[in-house]
């Protein structure tokens, strides 16, 4: 079973990849 702290890393990482594309589109 997947532990809480890695699915909330995994929400992390989403998180950071969808502020990197709104960025990388921004800019």
């Amino acid at each position: 079973m997947v532990s809480f702290e890695t699915i909330e890393h995994i929400v992390e990482y989403e998180n950071f990849l969808k502020e990197l594309k709104r960025v990388l589109k921004n800019d």
